[in-house]
């Protein structure tokens, strides 16, 4: 954190820079496939395939949420929109220190030998 609000000469927040800056990004929106999350640090690999995708009609907390932003998240617990007393919160922030290990693939790389890792976030 502290390399980013260096590199932004930041006095208050990467949250607040974020909000005052933001730009649309122009592009196309659609799948495109990177389905592999690869942690190079951890040994870890996640395989979105295998992740929570949506309600099955029951009950509207079963949703899906990409375990990424989850992952590498700093501060939960600080502020309103927590991921806090839902499925797996201890797992939270626990790639926050190896984000820079982090490698998103369209294909498996079984050469690897990594472990694969579900975090399975719902809300």
């Amino acid at each position: 954190m502290r390399d980013w609000t260096d590199k932004f000469h930041l006095t208050d927040s990467l949250y607040y820079y974020v909000q005052e800056n933001f730009q649309p990004v122009e592009g196309n929106t659609e799948d495109q496939g990177y389905r592999f999350v690869y942690n190079h640090m951890t040994k870890e690999y996640i395989d979105m395939a295998h992740c929570p995708r949506c309600c099955d009609g029951t009950d509207w907390r079963q949703g899906f949420i990409a375990p990424l932003p989850l992952l590498i998240a700093m501060g939960n617990g600080c502020g309103s929109g927590d991921y806090r007393g839902l499925p797996n919160e201890h797992l939270v922030g626990t790639w926050c220190d190896s984000i820079t290990a982090v490698d998103i693939k369209k294909e498996p790389d079984d050469s690897l030998g990594y472990k694969e890792f579900h975090p399975d976030f719902r809300y």
